[in-house]
């Protein structure tokens, strides 16, 4: 059997993929696209994460109404709860931001 790459979210099945972050491949690709040239760059850690993780770190969080450290202990995030926090925090704003169309 082929082992999947639990460090990259793309690389599981669609079926789980939608189950874990409510969107397909297709829509968060799309997503990251739109939200990419708004997404500031910063010196903490948690911002020189890519637009990919980050919007999967949300995506996830939003989707499970979870407390931010498992949603951070998930294999494909790996990152502290303060990141989490952090990410949430910069997602949601890019996402209300009047640049971001509906």
């Amino acid at each position: 059997t082929r082992l999947r790459d639990l460090s990259d979210p793309f690389a599981i099945g669609d079926v789980e993929f939608i189950k874990r972050y409510r969107l397909n491949k297709q829509l968060v690709h799309n997503l990251c696209d739109e939200l990419r040239p708004h997404a500031a760059t910063g010196s903490t850690r948690s911002l020189d994460l890519p637009i990919e993780r980050k919007v999967l770190i949300a995506l996830s969080f939003y989707a499970t109404g979870s407390y931010q450290r498992p949603v951070g202990d998930i294999s494909a995030h790996s990152v502290a709860q303060p990141t989490v926090s952090v990410v949430i925090k910069q997602i949601t704003k890019l996402l209300n931001s009047p640049h971001i169309q509906a």
